[in-house]
C-alpha cells in the first residue's frame, strides 16, 4: 500500500468513528447509590435503538432500587412501532423462571412502549416500561415469563450486576430481575437525536418513586471519541515517519 492509500484509510477511519458518533447519544442519572444510563442510537432502516442500563454499584434489597422504566420526550410525538426487547451483552437474569427468556435473550413480555397515556408527566410522550404506571397490555414481542400477563410490578425490571439476594426483601427476591441492561428496538423512526429531550429513569412500581432525570452526554459512552483519537494518533505517527 502506497503513502497516499495509507493516509486515506486513515482518513476515512477517523471519518467513520465521527460519523457513527453522530448517531448516538448516551444519557445518565444519579440519585444517592441509584444511577442508570440511557443509550440512544439511529440505526439504518428508521430504526431507533435504546440500551437501558442500571449503572449503580449498589446491592438493592425492595422494589424501591430497581430501575423500571425510562421516560422521554419525541418532537412531534411519532408512534414507534414495538420490533424488539432484548437482554444485552453481560446481561442476566435472576429469582427468575425457567426458561427465563425467550430464545435470543428476548424479553419483550416483560417490557412496555407507549406513547399515548393520561397518566404521562408534564413534558413526557415516550416511555418504556416494566412496572404498571401505564398501559399493561402494550407489550414488546415476547412471551409472558412471569405473571401476570399485562405488565406489571417489579418482575424483570433491571438490577445491578452486584445484586445480591441475601438482603432482598419480599417485594423482590422471589421475582424475575434483570442484572445489568436491556436494548430496545422501536421501529418507524424518522427524527433526529436533536428530538429526544426530558430523558428521565423511573424507580420502583409507581411514579411517586424515585424519578432521576437525565443528562445528555458522551456517544457511545466515550467508545467513539477513543476511536478517533487513536486514528488521529495513527495519522501524526505516519506523518512524522514520512519525513524521515
Amino acid at each position: 500500500m502506497n503513502t497516499r492509500k495509507l493516509l486515506l484509510v486513515l482518513a476515512c477511519a477517523g471519518t467513520l468513528c465521527f460519523s457513527h458518533g453522530a448517531n448516538a447519544l448516551l444519557f445518565s442519572g444519579s440519585n444517592g447509590t441509584l444511577s442508570a444510563s440511557a443509550d440512544f442510537e439511529i440505526l439504518a432502516g428508521n430504526f431507533l435503538q435504546v440500551t437501558l442500563t442500571n449503572t449503580s454499584t449498589g446491592d438493592p434489597s425492595a422494589p424501591g432500587d430497581i430501575l423500571s422504566g425510562l421516560l422521554f420526550n419525541l418532537v412531534g410525538n411519532p408512534a414507534l412501532s414495538k420490533d424488539s426487547a432484548v437482554l444485552g451483552a453481560g446481561s442476566t437474569v435472576i429469582h427468575g423462571p425457567t426458561p427465563s427468556t425467550d430464545p435470543g435473550g428476548v424479553v419483550g413480555g416483560e417490557w412496555a412502549y407507549t406513547n399515548t397515556d393520561p397518566n404521562f408527566p408534564s413534558g413526557v410522550n415516550e416511555a418504556i416500561y416494566s412496572a404498571g404506571y401505564f398501559d399493561g397490555n402494550a407489550r414488546f414481542p415476547g412471551n409472558n415469563l412471569q405473571d401476570p400477563d399485562s405488565v406489571d410490578g417489579i418482575e424483570y425490571g433491571i438490577t445491578t450486576v452486584n445484586d445480591a439476594a441475601a438482603n432482598d426483601n419480599g417485594g423482590i427476591k422471589t421475582q424475575g430481575l434483570i442484572q445489568n441492561q436491556v436494548v430496545f428496538t422501536l421501529d418507524n423512526f424518522t427524527g433526529s437525536l436533536g428530538d429526544i429531550s426530558n430523558v428521565s429513569f423511573q424507580y420502583g412500581t409507581a411514579l411517586t418513586e424515585t424519578n432521576i432525570p437525565g443528562t445528555p452526554g458522551v456517544p457511545d459512552s466515550g467508545t467513539t471519541a477513543m476511536l478517533l483519537g487513536s486514528a488521529l494518533v495513527g495519522l501524526g505517527m505516519l506523518r512524522r515517519y514520512l519525513k524521515h
